[in-house]
């Protein structure tokens, strides 16, 4: 581990009670606020958020977890007459929402990030609707990234919106802003809904968020649980500048292995997530027990199957080692191990 490194670490690093409160669990009880306190904690909420009063004309709601909007608004919005339109890069949970409904392949738009929406090239949804015609579109696109800290660019979100009322149809529009919300600028004026988790930031946290311009019939208001949650994230909020740094400080870390061909660092990531592309299947790169000790030290390693993939990514967040900075140490070894041994196989093989 390298000075900047250990430098980053220890900078503003939380100790004492900060640590302690940005490592509670939400406790899941059942006292209640009024309106009025209910409505003051949105407004903090929003205070919070980059462009935050682009969501004046959305209500709150939270759910232990996010997936339980998921297949809120995925039984909501989608039937017969709903051409659904997502990304190749959503979260599990939205997968498996559109695998329940029976929508992986029919009526179904999935976008590719690179020559799609990255390019602003809506041909997909294009070629889509001259096939058959639609009475509504529901659209869920993810913000920035989970596994790569890409961003999509809101430009992209305006023009296939345009388009698609353009064509005569109702569109809903969601965006899964987990990794962005508190963190990147974005005009959230035109989306139906906005959905993010607490643990995206305060790790330990499990409470979905939802912002609806509508009253909604499922998702709960007034819990208590939502002021505690606003004191520990704004402890990781006042230390942004700490998160900036992080991917810099992380492309430092492991420059000796970025300038190889079979490894590479994604430019248009958040800086506070640090993703490497591997080309190099996962299964010759790492065993699963491997994996499972990387998880524990909040390294991510993530591919689409194990045994059939030909490349994988390692991700890192900064906020996760602002929670647990005593992890951070062990981390950065782990992932000096792994691409050692990509390293030697790799080149073993030329």
């Amino acid at each position: 581990m390298n000075k900047l490194t250990e430098w980053w670490i220890n900078y503003e690093r939380l100790a004492g009670e900060e640590l302690e409160a940005v490592n509670k669990k939400c406790p899941y009880d059942e006292r209640r606020e009024d309106k009025k306190t209910w409505a003051c904690y949105e407004d903090m909420l929003r205070s919070m958020v980059p462009l935050g009063h682009t969501l004046k004309n959305h209500q709150l709601y939270v759910e232990k977890s996010a997936t339980d909007f998921i297949n809120y608004l995925f039984d909501k919005h989608v039937d017969e007459d709903t051409l659904l339109i997502t990304s190749v890069v959503e979260h599990d949970a939205v997968k498996a929402a559109i695998k329940r409904i029976d929508r992986e392949e029919k009526d179904h738009v999935i976008l590719h990030y690179y020559n799609g929406i990255d390019s602003l090239n809506l041909s997909q949804v294009k070629e889509a609707l001259m096939k058959k015609t639609y009475k509504k579109a529901f659209v869920y696109i993810i913000g920035t990234q989970i596994t790569t800290g890409e961003i999509t660019p809101q430009r992209f979100y305006e023009k296939l919106f345009t388009f698609l009322k353009s064509k005569g149809l109702e569109v809903t529009t969601v965006i899964d802003d987990v990794h962005g919300l508190f963190l990147v600028p974005r005009d959230y004026t035109m989306f139906d809904y906005v959905l993010s988790t607490a643990h995206a930031l305060i790790r330990r946290w499990d409470m979905g968020l939802m912002w609806s311009k509508t009253e909604e019939t499922f998702g709960e208001k007034y819990w208590n649980w939502l002021w505690i949650y606003i004191g520990a994230l704004k402890l990781i909020l006042n230390r942004q500048v700490k998160l900036s740094y992080f991917s810099q400080i992380m492309k430092e870390e492991f420059i000796e292995y970025i300038n190889k061909p079979y490894i590479k660092l994604l430019p248009d990531s958040v800086p506070h997530i640090f993703s490497l592309q591997i080309d190099c299947p996962p299964r010759l790169a790492y065993s699963q027990t491997f994996y499972e000790k990387c998880k524990d030290k909040e390294v991510r390693l993530e591919s689409g199957d194990y045994n059939k993939s030909e490349n994988f990514y390692i991700r890192l967040r900064g906020s996760q080692y602002m929670t647990f900075p005593e992890m951070a140490e062990d981390a950065i070894k782990l992932v000096h191990q792994l691409l050692d041994r990509i390293k030697l196989f790799m080149e073993d093989n030329e």
